[in-house]
């Protein structure tokens, strides 16, 4: 499941609608856009059922949409970039939003920072199996630190 479509990358732009014959094309993009639902979901199925449906959880889906927009946009932008050699490419993106918030995102949301909430405000269907295990140190954000040259035992 795919949490945008090409239409919605090519919202992020002024003016591109994507063909076969546009410098990237459509069949380009939705591969773009399986590529960043799959990432999406590898980091966040740490936490939930991934994939988060749109007709289960629309606010969350909504969110994920976001991220992957955002994660395909950069990349497209920066494709643009290279194959039509249009230094000014990231001009025409009507956003500021780029792949290194949604990732920003991912990461929140991975580590609980950052909640995936449905309809009722409860929090989404949590993974289940070994990945719902939860301790403190996980819920609270807690790093693994490991020193070299120190007795940890």
């Amino acid at each position: 499941m795919n949490y945008a479509i090409a239409s919605d990358i090519a919202s992020e732009f002024k003016s591109i609608d994507f063909d076969e014959t546009t410098a990237i094309t459509s069949t380009e993009v939705e591969g773009f856009i399986t590529q960043a639902s799959q990432e999406i979901n590898a980091i966040i199925g740490a936490r939930y059922k991934a994939p988060i449906s749109a007709d289960e959880f629309p606010e969350a889906n909504a969110l994920l949409k976001a991220i992957c927009i955002s994660i395909v946009a950069d990349r497209v932008s920066g494709i643009m970039r290279l194959r039509t050699g249009n230094s000014k490419a990231d001009q025409n993106s009507k956003t500021g939003v780029n792949a290194v918030w949604g990732r920003e995102m991912l990461r929140q949301i991975r580590k609980g920072e950052a909640l995936l909430i449905g309809d009722s405000g409860a929090e989404v269907s949590r993974a289940g199996g070994v990945s719902a295990i939860s301790s403190f140190n996980v819920d609270s954000g807690v790093e693994n630190n490991f020193d070299l040259d120190k007795d940890q035992w």
